[in-house]
């Protein structure tokens, strides 16, 4: 069996690519849609939320790929409804 190397945003371009072919996300401005990587990066977090180590679920032999997805997560804050009135 023949190896091939995929190119580095191979796999990005094909969830895009499919992403619209289901009509997944047709809701959304093409630039709003998430990305391969936002998801991958979601789902890292939910398996470290979890206290499941996202380095072997993800099947990274390198702790740096998967500090790629885990590091700079912001955690989203709900802001409650304020009426702002003129003056």
């Amino acid at each position: 069996m023949a190896r091939i190397q995929l190119p580095p945003d191979y796999i990005s371009h094909a969830f895009s690519k499919v992403s619209d072919e289901v009509g997944c996300y047709h809701h959304l401005d093409p630039e709003k849609r998430p990305a391969f990587h936002e998801i991958h990066a979601l789902s890292a977090h939910i398996f470290n939320s979890q206290g499941v180590d996202p380095q072997s679920r993800m099947a990274h032999t390198d702790a740096r790929s998967t500090k790629i997805y885990t590091q700079n997560h912001f955690e989203w804050v709900e802001v409650p409804f304020a009426e702002i009135k003129s003056s």
